[in-house]
């Protein structure tokens, strides 16, 4: 059984530490598991994390918290081990899963052909570097050439990485292409007949998940639980247009629509860039039984993403937003 502490905290705030930022609690440096001070690198990542202390209620739930839970893995268990763990990731230049398609359907092989064939073009183009590209999973043997010409880039399977013999990479052309893939993965999430198949194969353990569920679980976010612990439904909008926070918006779920669960569902809302909580002084983040619900007399629930608390709504269902031109994300959490 899950045992939760109880939360014995009250200011949760920022400040500098070292190098970078850290979260305090009543003024006390959060620590990791190991002990270590948590050292972020930029202000930006110390105030998502710090939100997710601050949206804790009665119990701190570190399963809500992916951002500390990621910064404790990076502190605790990476940095102790950078080497080790940089010449496992670069072992896979060899297999890496980009070059590793379906060979059916049609819709499923386009899909991978538009969103990964760019950027292998982009290697070959930018470092001369051709990998081979196969259907199924058999392995299938890289050109020495290419390996050769991604030994510049530090990247040598069985050698050790190391980051200062590295030349500048084109990060601005990288992140485009990047953003590419992200927007048509998130197209896919948001759209739920197209995001029903991948429901039941995302957070499986290595080797039990195909490619193009791995690129979509990359996209959307690593942290998560298997289909038989938990469900992560998409929340599209009526008109197929992606949430923004220039508009209000009412997420409606009649009594035969509320969640399936034996645990508890939420609904939170995150900026769709960065995958943060939307800053708000009341504080609220989430709507569900862990953040907070009111049903109407129907049994059912309307929850309002809006600037300001609608009238008559309570404070309970609304999602407070600022009104500007930011994208919006709900993602919906049923733990059964």
């Amino acid at each position: 059984m899950l045992t939760m502490a109880k939360r014995s905290y009250g200011a949760v705030s920022v400040a500098p530490l070292g190098d970078g930022f850290t979260v305090a609690l009543d003024g006390r440096t959060v620590r990791t598991p190991a002990g270590r001070e948590l050292t972020l690198p930029t202000e930006a990542l110390a105030r998502a994390v710090a939100g997710e202390w601050e949206a804790q209620e009665e119990n701190v739930r570190p399963h809500t918290m992916p951002m500390m839970q990621l910064a404790n893995a990076a502190i605790d268990r990476v940095g102790p081990h950078r080497h080790e763990v940089i010449e496992q990731a670069v072992a896979y230049a060899r297999t890496d899963l980009l070059c590793y398609r379906a060979d059916s359907p049609p819709e499923l092989t386009d899909r991978q052909a538009a969103s990964w064939q760019p950027l292998l073009d982009w290697a070959a183009e930018t470092y001369r570097v051709r990998l081979r590209v196969t259907r199924g999973v058999t392995p299938v043997g890289q050109p020495e050439a290419a390996l050769d010409a991604l030994k510049p880039l530090g990247v040598e399977p069985g050698k050790e990485y190391d980051a200062d013999q590295i030349p500048q990479i084109d990060g601005k052309q990288f992140g485009a292409v990047a953003g590419e893939v992200a927007k048509q993965q998130l197209t896919i999430w948001s759209d739920p007949k197209k995001a029903a198949p991948f429901l039941q194969k995302l957070f499986q353990p290595k080797g039990h998940m195909d490619v193009d569920t791995m690129v979509l679980q990359s996209v959307v976010g690593p942290p998560g639980q298997p289909a038989d612990q938990a469900m992560y439904p998409g929340i599209p909008t009526s008109d197929g247009k992606p949430m923004n926070a220039q508009h209000d918006y009412v997420i409606r779920i009649k009594k035969d629509e509320i969640p399936p669960y034996t645990a508890f569902w939420s609904a939170t809302l995150y900026d769709s860039e960065h995958g943060f909580f939307i800053p708000n002084k009341e504080k609220k983040y989430r709507v569900g039984q862990n953040g907070g619900m009111k049903l109407d007399a129907s049994g059912g629930i309307d929850i309002h993403v809006a600037a300001e608390q609608p009238r008559g709504v309570p404070a309970e269902n609304w999602l407070p937003i600022t009104r500007e031109d930011l994208g919006l994300d709900v993602i919906m959490r049923v733990y059964v």
